[in-house]
């Protein structure tokens, strides 16, 4: 959304709502939505980038992405995955 204009610049369908606290590392959107499903969404125009749904994760509306260096961390407290940010690789 532009921040002077209000305008859309572009929108995103995902597979479920996405609540949760989303992060950025200034070109990517990384976002997990309720169901577990993890994106790296290009912040330029809203293309996906990549996507990953994560196994014996519950359904749930609470949690957060958080990017540092070149791993995406996702999940809830009881079931944490690390992932690449490039890829969307499950490193943990």
């Amino acid at each position: 959304m532009n921040s002077e204009s209000g305008k859309i610049n572009w929108y995103t369908p995902t597979r479920n709502s996405i609540k949760n606290e989303i992060s950025t590392d200034g070109n990517s959107i990384f976002a997990e939505d309720c169901q577990g499903n993890v994106y790296a969404i290009s912040a330029k125009d809203g293309t996906i980038l990549w996507s990953r749904a994560l196994s014996n994760i519950p359904y749930h509306t609470r949690g957060c992405a958080m990017v540092k260096g070149d791993m995406v961390y996702v999940g809830t407290g009881r079931k944490p995955f690390f992932l690449d940010k490039h890829t969307g690789e499950v490193i943990f």
